[in-house]
């Protein structure tokens, strides 16, 4: 709980769920052109901070389990979370 009421928390998860929200606008537009350089910028600015890779894998199932609860199990079928699997692997 109070880790939800962090401030500094609540301004990173906005921004993840920009970068979400700008991943899934350019995959529609099927503009990896500019997609995939953000994503390699963003990988590049989290190594800064430390992030390592095996911290991936761990964020990336925090993101399914988040999107499974969030859209529930209709709209996050098994072919949803395949799709899903595929972006966050970019």
């Amino acid at each position: 709980e109070e880790t939800f009421q962090n401030k500094r928390f609540q301004v990173h998860a906005r921004r993840v769920i920009g970068t979400v929200d700008l991943a899934v606008d350019l995959l529609e537009q099927n503009d990896l052109a500019t997609l995939v350089p953000a994503l390699q910028a963003l990988g590049a600015k989290h190594a800064r901070y430390g992030v390592k890779d095996e911290h991936f894998p761990i964020v990336g199932q925090a993101l399914l389990e988040t999107l499974g609860q969030a859209l529930g199990e209709e709209e996050f079928s098994p072919q949803v979370k395949e799709a899903w699997v595929g972006v966050y692997g970019v």
